[in-house]
């Protein structure tokens, strides 16, 4: 039987929480996606308290990121991604399943 693969898509959330005693965190929204279909199978949102964009490029990789969409554009995160080998897509914006729907297959086939 053939082992069912995903990739994971980032997306921030432009806003932030204060936590007492923590500080900031910035939201992300995960989506694992079929790569086969561009369907999304499972969202869900992660904190990240981090301060370098080389810091959250390792974040993403841990995560298991292959991309990121974006609203706003970040030469040093774009490097700091390309580093770990995760796409990014800028100055876009909308809901994810959205982004996914649009662009999934210029990137998500590719990075499967």
């Amino acid at each position: 039987m053939k082992e069912k693969t995903t990739t994971n898509i980032a997306v921030p959330y432009y806003g932030n929480v204060i936590r007492p005693g923590q500080g900031f965190e910035n939201i992300y929204i995960f989506a694992s996606i079929c790569p086969e279909t561009g369907k999304i199978e499972r969202t869900w949102l992660e904190s990240w308290t981090g301060r370098s964009a080389s810091d959250l490029a390792i974040w993403l990789a841990y995560k298991n990121v292959t991309g990121v969409f974006s609203d706003g554009y970040s030469l040093a995160l774009e490097k700091a991604l390309f580093g770990v080998d995760i796409w990014s897509h800028w100055e876009v914006s909308g809901e994810i399943h959205e982004l996914v729907e649009k662009y999934w297959h210029e990137h998500i086939t590719t990075a499967a």
